[in-house]
């Protein structure tokens, strides 16, 4: 099992499906190498729920991460087998 975190793409490249190829090397990466992969994404990042979803993540929970004395929801994805 692996854990993908916080991957950020900047917004001029998001345009150019940079966010969407990345993800695919990631996922391909760990398919040939018989790793799981999991994540958790920011609520707030909707775009990215979205991505998951049409490359076919399930989403598998919720958590709240505490930071800078807030909290911030996320919800948790693995990737397809």
């Amino acid at each position: 099992m692996a854990v993908l975190a916080r991957l950020f793409v900047a917004r001029e490249a998001r345009k150019a499906s940079v966010g969407e190829s990345l993800m695919r090397a990631a996922m391909e990466y760990t398919r040939e190498n018989r790793i799981r992969l999991v994540q958790d994404v920011m609520k707030k990042d909707v775009a990215a729920i979205r991505l998951y979803g049409r490359l076919g993540w399930q989403r598998i929970g919720e958590a709240v991460h505490t930071f800078g004395g807030g909290q911030i929801d996320a919800v948790c994805f693995v990737a397809p087998a």
